[in-house]
């Protein structure tokens, strides 16, 4: 049985943010730790990858599953769900093209169906960009990172509009402080995430899904 601590909904009558979709729970986080583990290698190509996010004090936030299946080709279709298995936030990646240069859009929904945001990842051959987007395609955020990465120490700035001000990171989780985490696993891979609390909650799951 799942002896995981869920977080409580905040009470967000007086912030003006959407109520019912399951963003609520981000409201006022400043800091996510994300836990994937990964399929095993039975051979099943049905099985994806499965995701548990927490906050700061190792409150379950959400729990996430990829669908995949044997036909697919770098598809990516995850669904985060809250404490009561409804479906939160829906981030989806079509096929992807093999060329270098051809941009990835992720779409970000919550619920699902209802675009909040998207994420284009422009490959080039000694780097990649995520540009962060709101629902009107505007672009709110950036991440950057070289093509060659020391997954040992990993860390990303994320900035904000301008491409200049860091307004976070990306990072391996006990750089942000975060403590509440189980890295024994091998199947585990863990990330930790920052951004100002006061930031647009449709944005931190866009950052999210990033």
């Amino acid at each position: 049985m799942d002896q995981d601590i869920w977080m409580r909904c905040p009470n967000i009558g007086s912030t003006g943010q959407p109520v019912g979709s399951g963003l609520e729970y981000l409201t006022e986080l400043d800091r996510l730790l994300v836990l994937q583990q990964r399929p095993g290698c039975g051979g099943c190509c049905s099985r994806g990858s499965k995701f548990t996010v927490k906050n700061r004090y190792g409150e379950k936030v959400y729990f996430a599953k990829e669908k995949i299946s044997c036909n697919c080709e770098m598809a990516w279709d995850v669904t985060a769900f809250d404490e009561y298995e409804r479906p939160s936030i829906h981030m989806y990646r079509p096929l992807v093209c093999t060329c270098q240069c051809q941009p990835i859009d992720v779409e970000v929904c919550s619920p699902p169906g209802n675009l909040i945001g998207s994420i284009s990842h422009d490959l080039f051959w000694f780097s990649a960009k995520f540009k962060l987007k709101n629902a009107a395609g505007d672009i709110m955020l950036y991440i950057a990172m070289p093509w060659l990465i020391n997954w040992w120490n990993v860390e990303f700035p994320i900035l904000g509009s301008d491409a200049q001000t860091v307004i976070g990171k990306v990072c391996k989780p006990w750089t942000l402080g975060i403590t509440e985490f189980q890295s024994s696993s091998r199947e585990l891979d863990s990330f930790g995430l920052s951004f100002p609390a006061d930031l647009d909650v449709s944005m931190k799951a866009v950052v999210l899904a990033a």
